[in-house]
């Protein structure tokens, strides 16, 4: 598969685990449901991979 594709299932990928945790994790922390240990940590996680592999990241010309 070559670099461009790669990104865009990055991208795509990304952004479906930004809208799982949205409608999962986060919402449960806005209506003041706790989370687990592990839950706690799996969000972690996912915000660590957001920061590593956003948008900045894809667009970065050494990559292509």
């Amino acid at each position: 598969m070559e670099i461009q594709n790669l990104k865009k299932a990055l991208a795509e990928a990304l952004a479906a685990m930004d809208e799982l945790l949205t409608q999962t994790v986060d919402a449960d922390l806005a209506y003041g449901i706790g989370l687990t240990e592990g839950e706690y940590d799996a969000r972690a996680a996912c915000l660590a991979v957001f920061e590593k592999y956003g948008p900045d990241y894809l667009r970065r010309e050494e990559d292509t």
